[in-house]
């Protein structure tokens, strides 16, 4: 939840004079656009015939202690109803389903009023037809907090939510909404959770209903008594309760397979799901109908799986060294020295690092490539996504821009994402921390894309502050842990502590889970988190800071690792750590931030790059049936290249699921099983066509070489990082041919992902991959420079083109230097440099003829036994025919035996 200067609060009275729906709104001015009934459908503000809103407003200097007295209520018509609305309340705020920015609907969950039992609501002097008739009062209450549970209290009667995330589009309850029956008078006093703190309970709404008003039924509970059934499990069953009369309830499978149809308002019954179903219950009257889902799943037993995602922490940045000697030996640096990060160290000892793992320069697009499985390049998101969705490129140099087309708005709705193919599986997802997948009303929604539970993720990048309350009312407030607001508690122990419930959670529901721990630390802004400062006696400012921050991610790892073991899951889970790009530590010299490694996030070199990667069991146990199937060896190190998209595939084979979908990454459970040999090409493709602290630049990583091509200059940068992982000797003037080979293999890379190409700033043409200009470079052999066979320079083998990379592109048994250098076609088999025997029968001379072009010069050679050593030169240095595309040559009377000739270009 977040803190709002400005509240507003709406009242409707539909149409009839015996229902009351009250919603409250804050940081908002107007009420204008849209808001939604319970049910979910749309009425627009203002009067529309006879439903009109009532709209209340408070402009104090802050979301605390904010209040109406004796407000009336109006009816449908706009007359008055007598009614009037009195609210103290503690707190007051919005959640994160995204029409803060002023560019959505508004809908009734997405403001609400926070009461303790000190604070209330009261409703005064209802109409006759509530007094007479009696009434009920339904509550719709979301506090966009994880596994919060609220209470509400009316007539010494306390009903509860247990709040499980934002709003995602279903009204639940027990989840999202509760209800009161049987109350009577002119008034009642609505007080929230007891006793003191920032744990009240959110109220996003009330429905005063009249006892003679037609009443759609509602559902108070759907449950299930196991929600994931492995081999052990034969079944599990599903019970329910309705209220408001339903005259059917209706229980259906996601293909509409009817399960149950009733008309008992409470019940059980015994589901056999073979596979992972999602279940569907309709309670229905004449005045409508309400549903409800849930999800259980069912399939082989399978692993916990933790996605430890930090942001922007260097390679180094960690007291668990990654760099190792040509012996094998780790090399302790500097900064393994200055950081504190006790919690990796013991992960490592539990499994396996990989020295050579990659993401993408910034952090957006590397989220995207893991939670689609396909590089960035592909997928087109590949800059940072700003909250708005503007252009984030800095687009500083005068020549460039960024691609006029990439995906600002950041991840698209047409991909399966992982965590909806793992909740296919059964998977329980659960994201906390950082999302910022993207800015679009689709992509900066957890819940949307494919996570159970969110908490505190949504299109931020950064959170405005890490102490406090975490930023709120500024453009990156961190939603949904306003509980924890002023508590003294650090944002990343804030996500912990939430994570840890969500876990928990699961575990008793009994539902394996994947669990995304994205940090937005160590993101700036650097501000040192007090547990930790004491650790860093040489250390200030910033230094001092990014070393809490580090330390503080590192407890976090801790402590889950801890609540795994305290519930008794700590063998069955399988942790994966990573960050998203290089670090950023503000250490001044951007080539001291990631030493020995060059640079930083945003650039093209190792340092904004390469990323500390670890993989392990949290618990390891030879005898536990999922590390069976995948024994992490302890201790152990992989130097072999892997990329972040790699995740999706390994995750899914991890999830014991398979990927129907396109994916660019590749399975590395070879690799976590410890089994020999290389498990993923050895290939990268890297591609920023944006302004940051490298401009416009692909890089293609192949074994231990690493090549760049920068779009503006049109000039490559070749490096070996086996030999010089610092960078520091550019090798492209000296290896011009491997220059050339990974060039035409990141041309095709490119071309086969659909990449995007930076602009002229001068007129927003697109500015394309360009080869390098290297005469004498003939890697075929074929006797055509590589730059001759591709005239356009752009890498390709296109229309009318030989292949730089076949001797004999048709495949007529000469080589295309030959072909061209003579005059035939080297694209068409039936046009060949092959010499033609012509015999004078009156002169008994022998003669041949071949294909030429004027200029050229030839050798014939002949043998009789066809072996290399014995083929000997005839006449050389014979000139072509001056003018025609044939030349005869005379060899006069034939003397000898049988013989092979053969024509070559001299």
């Amino acid at each position: 939840m977040k803190l709002s200067l400005t509240l507003v609060l709406c009242l409707q009275i539909i149409a009839h004079a015996d229902i009351i729906n009250i919603s409250f709104h804050a940081n908002d001015t107007t009420v204008s656009g849209f808001n939604t009934r319970p049910d979910g459908s749309v009425v627009s503000a203002g009067t529309n015939g006879s439903e009109y809103w009532n709209d209340f407003k408070s402009t104090g200097t802050n979301a605390q202690g904010l209040s109406f007295t004796n407000e009336s209520i109006l009816k449908g018509d706009g007359a008055s109803s007598g009614a009037t609305l009195s609210v103290t309340s503690g707190y007051a705020g919005t959640n994160s389903n995204g029409w803060s920015s002023g560019s959505d609907d508004h809908v009734m969950y997405e403001g609400w009023y926070g009461i303790r039992n000190t604070e209330n609501l009261v409703i005064n002097n209802l109409p006759t037809a509530f007094t007479t008739e009696g009434y009920r009062v339904v509550i719709f209450g979301d506090s966009n907090s994880n596994s919060r549970t609220m209470s509400y209290t009316i007539d010494a009667v306390t009903k509860t939510i247990q709040d499980n995330g934002t709003f995602g589009g279903s009204i639940q309850a027990g989840v999202n909404q509760t209800s009161f029956s049987g109350l009577s008078g002119s008034s009642f006093t609505l007080t929230g959770n007891p006793g003191s703190g920032d744990t009240r309970s959110a109220i996003c709404g009330i429905q005063i209903i009249s006892n003679n008003h037609p009443q759609r039924p509602f559902i108070d509970s759907f449950s299930s008594s196991d929600y994931y059934l492995d081999p052990s499990d034969t079944n599990a069953t599903i019970s329910w309760k309705c209220g408001g009369a339903p005259s059917s309830v209706t229980i259906k499978d996601q293909n509409e397979n009817i399960i149950l149809s009733t008309t008992d308002i409470e019940g059980t019954t015994v589901i056999t799901p073979s596979t992972t179903t999602t279940y569907t219950l309709t309670a229905t009257n004449a005045a409508g109908s309400s549903t409800q889902n849930i999800r259980v799943g069912a399939g082989p037993s399978r692993p916990n799986i933790i996605f430890f995602l930090v942001d922007d922490m260097g390679w180094q940045d960690t007291s668990e060294p990654f760099l190792y000697d040509s012996s094998g030996n780790e090399v302790i640096t500097a900064l393994n020295q200055r950081y504190r990060t006790p919690n990796m160290e013991i992960l490592a000892d539990r499994g396996m690092k990989f020295t050579n793992a990659y993401a993408m320069p910034v952090c957006t697009p590397t989220r995207n490539c893991w939670i689609t499985g396909q590089n960035s390049v592909r997928h087109h998101v590949t800059n940072w996504t700003s909250p708005s969705g503007g252009e984030t490129g800095n687009n500083t140099t005068t020549t460039h821009n960024s691609p006029s087309n990439w995906e600002r708005s950041g991840l698209s709705s047409t991909y399966l994402t992982l965590p909806s193919l793992l909740q296919s599986a059964g998977y329980r997802t659960i994201h906390a921390g950082k999302a910022h997948f993207g800015s679009s009303a689709y992509a900066r929604e957890p819940l949307n894309i494919g996570f159970d539970v969110n908490i505190a993720g949504n299109q931020i990048g950064h959170p405005g502050s890490y102490t406090g309350t975490y930023g709120a009312g500024g453009s990156h407030a961190v939603p949904g842990l306003d509980e924890y607001h002023n508590t003294g508690t650090h944002l990343s122990e804030a996500l912990t502590l939430e994570m840890n419930k969500a876990i928990e959670q699961s575990v008793n529901d009994g539902t394996p889970f994947f669990a995304y721990m994205a940090h937005y630390a160590v993101h700036a802004p650097f501000q040192a988190d007090s547990r930790f400062t004491a650790n860093y006696p040489t250390l200030t400012g910033g230094e001092l800071a990014y070393a809490t921050l580090i330390e503080g991610m590192d407890k976090s790892l801790g402590d889950i690792m801890a609540k795994l073991e305290q519930l008794g899951v700590s063998e069955d889970t399988i942790i994966v750590f990573m960050s998203d790009n290089g670090g950023d530590a503000p250490l001044g010299d951007v080539n001291n931030s990631n030493a020995p490694l060059r640079h930083k996030k945003g650039s093209k070199y190792e340092g904004g790059i390469r990323e500390p990667f670890i993989v392990a069991w949290c618990n390891p146990d030879s005898e536990n049936e999922h590390q069976q199937v995948t024994p992490i060896p302890l201790g152990a190190k992989e130097d072999d290249l892997i990329a972040v998209f790699d995740l999706y595939p390994t995750f899914a084979a991890l999830a014991k699921t398979s990927v129907q979908n396109h994916v660019d990454g590749f399975d590395l459970t070879g690799y976590f099983k410890g089994h020999s040999g290389t498990h993923r090409p050895q290939q990268l493709l890297i591609h920023f066509p944006h302004d940051h602290r490298s401009d416009y630049f692909t890089i293609y990583r192949e074994n231990e070489w690493k090549l760049i091509y920068n779009y503006a200059s049109n000039s490559y940068e070749l490096y070996n990082l086996i030999d010089d992982i610092s960078e520091s000797t550019d090798l492209s003037s000296s290896e011009p041919e491997r220059v050339m080979e990974m060039a035409r293999k990141m041309a095709i890379s490119l071309n086969e992902a659909g990449a995007q190409w930076p602009t002229f700033e001068s007129n927003n043409a697109d500015d394309p991959f360009y080869m390098p200009i290297l005469p004498g470079v003939d890697l075929d052999n074929d006797q055509l420079d590589d730059n001759a066979e591709d005239p356009n320079n752009n890498g390709l083998v296109d229309a009318g083109e030989t292949n730089p990379d076949l001797i004999d592109s048709d495949s007529d048994g000469s080589d295309d230097g030959t072909e061209f250098k003579t005059g035939t076609d080297p694209l068409s088999a039936k046009s060949s440099f092959k010499a033609r025997p012509i015999l004078d029968q009156t002169t008994g001379h022998f003669t041949l003829s071949w294909p030429s072009k004027p200029g050229a010069t030839y050798i014939i050679k002949t043998s009789t036994t066809l072996l290399e050593a014995s083929w000997t030169t005839v006449q050389s240095n014979i000139p072509a025919h001056p003018t025609l595309s044939e030349t005869i040559y005379d060899l006069g009377e034939l003397t000898t035996p049988a013989q092979f000739y053969k024509i070559e270009i001299e």
